[in-house]
């Protein structure tokens, strides 16, 4: 499944970068093979009602254990698992990591695990070889990605191989070593363009990040209809920021309409101002700014309506995160909508 978090903060979290690329090390496509080979049987691919999306078996902790993104899962309720060679994988009780992107599930076996690396700081460096054994497109075909780390934060490595948003909770294997040292996130980091660069006001970027294993100082235990209950809100939620981007884009277009959006709170403003606009002959320029203004508290209520309504205090952690990001989001597009009305006046 495509990863869309959608975030006013153009750095998600903080990484050390290389300032220069290393020097080229020898040829490494054997080892790169031997290790797309070997972990094959350890890939799993998910598919549940609404997408496809990608995980893996390790020995976590002595464990053997399932491993995917949180965000594969969400919202994509009644997932079925099986590995690249058909095995059915049956998970036991969820457990979701704080600060992290991670679902892991202790299995009772596993007929092939992939090992992970238990001390990336000391072992792991930027510069070095990585691949990402993908799932290409969800199909249970495994498509290689290379590349190399070029960042590591306390919780993420970010790497350059071009993997694609159907591999989001593969493998990020590190080729010196052949352990895991992240499982691959692909995210669009959305910001606000205030400054008109952007045609339709958002600027969009990739980045390609790997959660890490070694360190995840909390899990939460899943329930599953309140883990899906939360999900469903939060994509509800990230809809309703792609309405609002819309209307940024409209509005920089000079083409508003209350016909071009389903979220009731942008329609209702919308109209009301349409009404206004159509008597705009006979009013004056204090009931002109008036009605600019209505317009403009009317949908500041209906970007902060769903955000209030989330229950913040007992929601699992990654929801907590991703709700507190489209706020951030939410009052960046409410400034820029601003700046585009007063233009106007």
């Amino acid at each position: 499944m495509q990863s869309a978090k959608v975030t006013s903060d153009a750095e998600p979290a903080s990484t050390t970068h290389a300032t220069e690329s290393p020097a080229p090390a020898e040829d490494s496509s054997s080892r790169v093979g031997d290790l797309v080979s070997k972990s094959r049987d350890a890939l799993v691919v998910i598919e549940g009602e609404n997408g496809r999306g990608s995980g893996f078996l390790c020995n976590y902790n002595g464990q053997p254990t399932f491993v995917t993104n949180i965000h594969v899962l969400s919202n994509n309720p009644n997932p079925r698992y099986r590995t690249m060679n058909g095995g059915v994988v049956t998970p036991g009780p969820g457990f979701l990591g704080v600060g992290h992107d991670i679902f892991r599930s202790t299995l009772p076996a596993a007929a092939s695990m992939l090992e992970v690396e238990p001390a990336l700081d000391a072992n792991v460096k930027i510069g070095d070889k990585i691949v990402v054994p993908g799932n290409a497109e969800g199909a249970g075909v495994v498509k290689p990605f290379e590349g190399k780390i070029v960042g590591i934060g306390p919780n993420l490595i970010e790497v350059d191989a071009p993997f694609v948003s159907g591999n989001s909770g593969s493998p990020i294997i590190h080729v010196d070593s052949g352990k895991v040292v992240g499982i691959a996130t692909y995210l669009l980091i959305k910001k606000v363009d205030t400054n008109g660069d952007e045609k339709d006001g958002v600027e969009t970027t990739v980045r390609r990040f790997g959660f890490r294993l070694d360190n995840v100082p909390q899990w939460e235990e899943v329930n599953w209809p309140r883990f899906y209950a939360q999900s469903a809100q939060a994509e509800k939620i990230e809809e309703t920021s792609a309405e609002f981007v819309q209307l940024f884009s409209d509005a920089k277009g000079n083409r508003m309409s209350s016909s071009n959006f389903k979220n009731p709170g942008i329609q209702r403003a919308l109209s009301n101002f349409e009404r206004a606009a159509q008597n705009g002959r006979r009013m004056s320029a204090a009931d002109a700014s008036s009605a600019v203004r209505g317009l403009l508290g009317e949908l500041r209520i209906a970007a902060t309506n769903d955000i209030l309504a989330f229950d913040t205090r007992n929601a699992y952690d990654y929801f907590r995160r991703l709700v507190a990001d489209e706020k951030k989001f939410r009052d960046d597009i409410c400034t820029g909508f601003t700046k585009e009305i007063e233009k106007r006046r």
